[in-house]
């Protein structure tokens, strides 16, 4: 299978030289220090480095010598320049413990850390791996300082016992990085048979000491699989960290044939191959490689430039700011002291020649660049071209308009605070333009503003730096309305009649809900008086409510949300009585007395007397039975008056003349009844109109006296309001004179 690696190329005279090697094998392209100004060149290659004899341990111990790893690397902090690769799959530092025997049980010696079997060790597959009929281990150190590479390959190894049925091939590989100090297992092939050594195994890294491991998630003494798959291990203060990478394992080196190709054009063979280019041109070296015997092809390419001298570097400087046409790109490497032009394209067009004389410092100028992408970059002198550069990519700094908003909710106005988020680096003026929705506009950076009106906004914010423009939208949500509503059955009610109020409230932006639009979930409270002294605090009263007594009362709702604003709606409702039985004898005190039918709260819509009249009242002419069927919301009743006349006014007698002298006798002014009565007042008034005196009590009299003292001996005026105890008799009122006399 071939994989594709890449390795740094060896520079051998002022070429560039780009060599590309799959498989991070060691085959080196070489130039010669000579090479003509557009001319022959011949292309050397070389291999630099021959993989290590490797004497395998056999099953269940370590090597009997330990291996050069070919560089210093730090494992935990202590550098080591060999190391000691065990039977069962790991890599150690515990050099001493070469041709010793290698711990194979896994079932009760637990994972990392803690494991001291393989302390101060690499773990790729720890597992009781079989060596003793197949398999084999190789090692070999790849690379150029100062980034090679020691790999430790375990190469189609049986696990333990293939007559348990345990018949699986395990093939993977430790690499050890120098520098970095970087470690990579790549697994060709893990398998797992429970039948052995519970099937457990452990892929990661654990200090001498065994108190610090790293190991792969679900590689810890734990049942596990993998196939093509690699993570490595990344040194970090006194432990590792471990990622998953791609799969690559790194092959050894066989030197044999090279050939050489340009493009998919195979031109010959051998280790050097002379070339006659034309313009510059990429030449490819393949030959065969192997990793654990398995034919790999590796490869290494060169690029040929025709302008030796004129190997190009960029440096890049970038607009300052959105729009601005002030970037440069900056050619290193130009003729000194010579008449070059420099050619390129922006954004595939090819733009004007630059004629360019470079001074001692062989630095070129593309000035004035706007953003765009610049490519085909060249120089030339002397008729050959330089090596050429791009694309490359200018870029315009972001501008970005943003910002967020925050809320103070009230009942007539709310106002927004808006936070200003928009960027433009680089830029020296931002221009800002606040649009909030309502008609009215600002250019504030950070603008606070009110809005009387609830609704939704659409607030935008437009940017910009004099070059370029962003804009944004986002909707401020405002809706927070309430609307008290509700609904009665019916207006007009019976006295102790049952029922039910719908509520009807509702947020007029969102129909049927009372939202906080903030989001906090703060729901709206409601209060019910029902006008009778009982309140209640659900949306909506569930159970049926009746009125005991008659009468008009206000069922007020009133509705609080979070803010809190308030809205009160107030609905009115009459309950009414039954029309009640009236069967009673009664004496009227004069004829012609208007008889009022049944009880006055009976609200009665229609009448029908025995005399045919259908009016609320009639004035009889003659005592006797009257009957009327009175008819209202509540139904319809039957009552009957008897009635007798008589002459009401000669209940009262009042005296003529009075002697407050305090003898006991006629000491005290009052009205004496003779009959009953339901209600008595009295006024005296002085010949000066002037109230000396009052009661509504029939047993309390002037005593003559006025603010406590005696009144002057003279002529008073009364004035006596009564009403006799007889059915619906009319309020009497007499007037008169009366005498004090000492």
């Amino acid at each position: 299978m071939e994989k594709n690696y890449f390795l740094p190329v060896f520079l051998l005279s002022s070429l560039l030289l780009l060599c590309t090697i799959k498989s991070n094998a060691q085959l080196v392209i070489l130039t010669p220090n000579d090479t003509a100004v557009c001319g022959p060149l011949t292309l050397h290659a070389a291999v630099t480095v021959t993989p290590s004899a490797v004497v395998n341990p056999v099953d269940d111990d370590y090597a009997p010598n330990t291996s050069p790893i070919g560089f210093t690397f730090s494992f935990y902090g202590v550098n080591y320049t060999r190391c000691l690769v065990s039977s069962n799959g790991y890599v150690s530092f515990n050099l001493a413990d070469s041709g010793q025997g290698s711990a194979w049980s896994l079932t009760a010696a637990g994972g990392l850390p803690g494991n001291t079997a393989c302390v101060n060790s690499i773990c790729g597959v720890y597992e009781d791996i079989y060596l003793v009929n197949s398999g084999s281990i190789e090692t070999y150190t790849v690379g150029a300082a100062p980034f090679r590479k020691f790999c430790v390959n375990f190469c189609s190894c049986p696990m333990f016992l293939p007559s348990l049925g345990c018949n699986d091939l395990e093939t993977f590989q430790v690499v050890l990085y120098e520098t970095t100090n970087n470690i990579e297992v790549h697994i060709t092939n893990k398998h797992s048979c429970s039948a052995w050594n519970g099937g457990l195994a452990i892929e990661g890294v654990q200090n001498a000491a065994g108190t610090i491991g790293t190991p792969v998630a679900g590689r810890n003494n734990s049942v596990w699989t993998a196939t093509n798959d690699a993570y490595r291990f990344v040194p970090s203060g006194a432990t590792y960290t471990v990622s998953s990478i791609p799969y690559g394992p790194i092959p050894d080196v066989t030197p044999g044939t090279v050939y050489w190709y340009q493009g998919t054009t195979l031109l010959g063979t051998g280790l050097n191959y002379t070339v006659n280019p034309t313009g510059v041109t990429t030449y490819t070296a393949l030959f065969p490689s192997t990793t654990c015997g398995n034919l790999d092809t590796v490869s290494a390419q060169v690029e040929i430039l025709m302008a030796p001298g004129m190997i190009l570097r960029a440096r890049v400087t970038q607009p300052s700011t959105c729009g601005a046409c002030d970037g440069e790109i900056t050619l290193l490497g130009m003729t000194p002291n010579s008449i070059d032009s420099i050619h390129y394209m922006k954004n595939a067009i090819w733009q004007p020649v630059i004629p360019y004389h470079t001074a001692a410092d062989s630095f070129g100028y593309i000035p004035a660049l706007c953003a765009g992408i610049y490519d085909s970059i060249k120089a030339t002198a002397g008729g050959c071209p330089s090596n050429i550069l791009g694309p490359i990519n200018l870029i315009n700094p972001p501008i970005f308009a943003g910002f967020t908003d925050s809320i103070s909710f009230g009942c007539k106005a709310d106002t927004v605070l808006f936070k200003n988020l928009s960027s433009s680096p680089g830029a020296k003026t931002i221009l800002y333009t606040w649009s909030y929705a309502d008609s009215t506009y600002d250019t504030v950076t950070t603008p606070v503003h009110i809005y009387p009106k609830q609704g939704i906004y659409n607030v935008q914010l437009k940017i910009s730096n004099t070059y370029c423009m962003d804009s944004i939208t986002h909707p401020v949500n405002l809706r927070h309305a309430l609307h008290s509503k509700f609904q009665l059955p019916e207006e007009l009610l019976c006295q102790e009649q049952s029922f039910a109020l719908t509520n009807n409230s509702t947020d007029t932006t969102r129909p049927n809900t009372a939202i906080d639009p903030t989001g906090n979930g703060v729901p709206p409270s409601y209060y019910w008086n029902f006008g009778d002294g009982y309140t209640d605090s659900t949306f909506s009263p569930t159970f049926a409510y009746n009125f005991n007594d008659t009468g008009s009362y206000n069922i007020t709702l009133i509705v609080k949300d979070f803010v809190p604003c308030y809205d009160t709606s107030v609905s009115i409702v009459t309950v009414i009585s039954k029309p009640h039985t009236y069967n009673m004898d009664s004496t009227f005190c004069s004829p012609n007395t208007t008889i009022p039918i049944g009880i006055v709260i009976n609200n009665a819509d229609s009448y029908k007397w025995s005399t045919g009249a259908i009016t609320s009242t009639i004035i009889p002419d003659t005592e006797g039975v009257y009957t009327v069927t009175e008819t209202n919301h509540c139904g319809t009743e039957l009552s009957s008056v008897n009635v007798k006349l008589d002459d009401c006014d000669k209940c009262l007698f009042v005296p003529s003349a009075f002697t407050p002298n305090d003898d006991g006798l006629n000491d005290v002014f009052h009205a004496r009844m003779l009959c009953p009565i339901r209600y008595y007042s009295m006024k005296i008034f002085n010949r000066y109109g002037q109230m000396v005196y009052t009661s509504v009590y029939l047993n309390q009299g002037w005593d003559g006296k006025f603010n406590g003292v005696p009144a002057d001996i003279g002529t008073y005026l009364y004035e006596i309001t009564y009403t006799p105890d007889l059915l619906n008799a009319h309020q009497l009122y007499r007037k008169g004179d009366i005498t004090l006399v000492r």
